[in-house]
């Protein structure tokens, strides 16, 4: 509801910059020449702030509010009071137009950007400059401190610099394209930029590292700023070429990355969760599967032997075993001792079956696909027809059916009881992977994104990603993700939602280059891939199902707090209950439900 509309800048004037005080019931805002202060009860002018000698460009409250400093095209920064209007002190300095001021958190520090391509830090109790921050390509356009008053992001050109206030120390440079406007999350995490091209991305502070990225805007994004919970993040458009002058809201996603995990000494090529989302395991170039402890990131394992590049890793169903693929072949590793108890003919790709009992894999040539017993390794079945090398395999989530891929341009549908082909579907394009969704209707290919309808291979549906490498359906069938990747080209990650093909996400950095796979754990929470410079990625996915809804019915009710009542105290990796993560079920999580309750329930 709108309850009250202030004339800001009467006439031709034009409206800048505004500041509201921290009590709310004041509003500065930059008109012409002056800065006008306005009652927010009745939108009274309370004063005008008169001495500038040209545009007013930026304007902003002390943290107490007994102050307000402006910054204009006349190359100056005034601080004056607010009681009375007066001026206590003119900073000069700059030379050229100053676009933006702001006060440190604790109201002891003014730092203003200006065209001039510095930044300057002032005492505002002697307004004498503390240091100038240098270096940048061009005009400083935005300016932000940290929740702590610790750092100061500055935006010019196309990078993002993280300053150390107390002593101008140069923390961070983050690219980023047309940058336009910086904003810190409450809590200081997350650093929100906005660029001239109408894309707002979210970085991480403690490593620069990009967490997502916004698309929507179709102007240049000139203003950005958190809700006081750091739920929300608002922004500020206003373009004349575009047209688009707009207020959006976005909700702050939760695309965190957990955690980095270290110790290969080369190029990751699969991974694997194991099926109660407590381990993944890792192939890599080194020789090596090493597997880890999701709750915490923890080493706990290394598998060592093999003849060559692991270039993939799968756990049965069933938890019972872990097959590694090398130059050897199928290596079966009995998951209670993680001993190797055989190793039996194949390549990559591999899949088992749903139970568990058997192991599809490709003959040598890769032309034919081989179904063996996981219990002996003897072939069971081959499923012949394919004429060139086959790049993708799947079973159906009820064991009934094998998908399978080839260079030959066909998809081919076979039943797994006695080999016979189903349906073949020529394709103009490679596919790359193969997956069934959770129900068995559908089959999604990469290459370009097609989801299928399994009776009939018709196509349903084509994702805008026409290079796809790989792609995959979550455990709960809600959202596919793609992989596209050029050779030696750093990965774009696609998160889609897959009953509209709506685009949700886009990663496009942390994602390495030339990514192959990447996986969803059990529940949709995480997801995990691995990179060339050695190291395994664990991601949270932001469009889980609703934080606190432990059974997944869609609603947060009672049942989801009894669950997590009962469970109070567990510990280890996947559990439901566990809400936040962390790997112990424990007061965060039950407040996560009480802070919810209700969310979902129509």
């Amino acid at each position: 509801m709108l309850e009250r509309t202030i004339n800001l800048a009467p006439g031709s004037l034009t409206l800048l910059s505004a500041s509201l005080s921290p009590d709310g019931q004041m509003l500065s805002a930059a008109v012409g020449n002056s800065v006008v202060l306005f009652r927010v009860s009745d939108g009274t002018i309370v004063r005008v702030l008169s001495g500038h000698s040209n545009t007013v460009y930026s304007v902003a409250y002390s943290p107490d509010g007994e102050l307000v400093v402006s910054g204009s095209t006349d190359q100056t920064v005034r601080i004056w009071r607010t009681s009375d209007g007066a001026i206590l002190q003119v900073l000069t300095g700059h030379t050229d137009r100053v676009q933006m001021v702001a006060f440190s958190p604790n109201g002891q520090i003014i730092a203003s950007a200006s065209n001039d391509r510095t930044v300057r830090l002032w005492r505002v109790s002697t307004g004498r400059v503390i240091r100038t921050l240098t270096d940048h390509e061009s005009g400083v356009t935005s300016i932000a401190f940290s929740p702590d008053g610790q750092l100061l992001a500055s935006a010019s050109g196309s990078t993002v610099r993280l300053w150390r206030v107390s002593d101008g120390t140069l923390e961070r440079s983050i690219s980023v394209s047309l940058a336009n406007s910086v904003a810190f999350s409450p809590d200081g995490q997350w650093l929100a930029t906005g660029s001239r091209d109408g894309t707002i991305r979210l970085w991480r502070v403690s490593d620069g590292a990009l967490i997502a990225t916004s698309v929507g805007n179709s102007g240049w994004v000139n203003s950005l700023a958190f809700s006081p919970d750091g739920q929300l993040l608002a922004s500020g458009t206003g373009d004349p070429f575009s047209g688009d002058y707009s207020v959006r809201f976005w909700r702050v996603p939760d695309g965190t990355l957990l955690q980095t995990l270290t110790g290969h000494r080369g190029r990751v090529y699969s991974v694997s969760f194991s099926p109660d989302g407590q381990l993944l395991a890792s192939g890599s170039a080194d020789r090596t599967v090493r597997l880890w402890r999701v709750s915490d990131g923890a080493l706990v394992g290394t598998l060592t032997g093999h003849s060559g590049n692991v270039v993939m890793v799968a756990f049965s169903p069933d938890g019972e075993w872990l097959a590694t693929v090398d130059d050897r072949g199928i290596n079966l590793w009995q998951t209670s001792s993680w001993s190797l108890v055989r190793t039996i003919s194949g390549r990559a790709p591999i899949a088992f079956s749903p139970d568990s009992l058997f192991i599809a894999t490709l003959s040598s040539p890769p032309n034919t696909v081989l179904l063996r017993r996981v219990s002996d390794g003897a072939n069971v079945r081959s499923f012949i027809g394919h004429t060139s090398s086959i790049s993708a395999i799947a079973f159906s989530p009820d064991g009934q059916l094998l998908a399978s891929a080839s260079t030959d341009y066909t998809i081919r549908l076979w039943r797994v009881s006695n080999g016979t082909l189903v349906y073949r579907l020529d394709t103009n394009d490679l596919v790359y992977s193969l997956a069934f969704s959770p129900d068995g209707q559908l089959l999604l290919t990469a290459g370009p994104v097609r989801v299928r309808r399994v009776s009939d291979g018709a196509i349903l549906q084509t994702l805008p990603d026409t290079s796809a490498t790989f792609a995959t359906f979550s455990p709960d069938g809600r959202l596919i993700l793609s992989i596209s990747s050029l050779f030696n080209s750093p990965g774009i990650f696609r998160l889609w939602q897959a009953s509209t093909g709506t685009l949700l996400r886009v990663y496009d950095s942390e994602t390495g280059f030339s990514p192959t796979q990447i996986l969803f754990s059990p529940d949709g929470r995480l997801f995990a891939y691995g990179r060339e410079d050695a190291t395994v990625i664990v991601a949270r996915n932001p469009y889980a199902s609703l934080e606190g809804d432990v059974n997944g019915d869609g609603c947060i009710d009672d049942a989801d707090l009894l669950a997590v009542l009962f469970a109070f105290g567990n510990t280890g990796g996947g559990l439901p209950e566990d809400i936040n993560l962390d790997g112990v079920v424990d007061d965060a999580d039950l407040l996560l439900v009480l802070f919810r309750f209700g969310e979902g329930c129509g």
